[in-house]
């Protein structure tokens, strides 16, 4: 089956069927933003998944029968984040969610 997905800008626009050459068109339009509040949500049609990407690179997976769950992290690097999305595109939900769980502890114990 395959997964859809649309995107939702806060500095306008969004595309009802997303694929991956409009996530990294958003990926460079955040990147060049002056606004700080930049923010950018990817969501699956099917599934109860978002997963919002901040101009500060915080990456947010948002999820539950009611979207009432959510795991944040504060990425070190684009790539990182490119590389969390990448496992959202491809529909690895639970992968994901692992690994910002990982994520969040590891920082947590840096601190």
């Amino acid at each position: 089956m395959e997964i859809k997905f649309w995107i939702e800008k806060n500095w306008g626009g969004s595309i009802d069927l997303a694929a991956v050459p409009e996530v990294i068109a958003s990926f460079d339009e955040i990147k060049l933003s002056d606004n700080q509040q930049a923010a950018f949500w990817i969501g699956c049609h099917d599934e109860e998944y978002v997963l919002k990407i901040q101009k500060d690179q915080t990456l947010s997976f948002i999820y539950g029968e009611n979207q009432d769950l959510e795991l944040k992290v504060i990425s070190r690097s684009w790539d990182e984040i490119s590389s969390l999305t990448s496992l959202f595109m491809k529909g690895q939900f639970v992968l994901l969610q692992a690994q910002i769980s990982k994520l969040t502890s590891d920082m947590a114990g840096q601190k």
